[in-house]
């Protein structure tokens, strides 16, 4: 998991003018992901549901976000 996140701050010097600082800080984590994927078929056409959870392996004080992560999808495919 790569992770690239942007501060930026704005200083008011007066009222028509002010300062901008902007810093960007990249961060590597290892994650795990778990999931399940289902898919029924009918005639060449699939109908499917897919499950995951991502979270980092180890927790630290430079991984930002959220300690883990869940989604859910639908899909639809077709057999070639």
């Amino acid at each position: 998991m790569f992770l690239d996140t942007a501060e930026s701050t704005s200083y008011v010097t007066n009222p028509n003018e002010f300062m901008f600082s902007s810093t960007v800080e990249n961060y590597t984590t290892l994650s795990k992901t778990f999931g399940i994927k289902y898919t029924f078929f009918i005639s060449n056409y699939g109908l499917g549901l897919i499950m995951k959870t991502t979270s980092p392996i180890k927790n630290n004080d430079k991984y930002f976000g959220q300690n883990n992560y869940r989604s859910l999808g639908l899909f639809l495919i077709k057999k070639l």
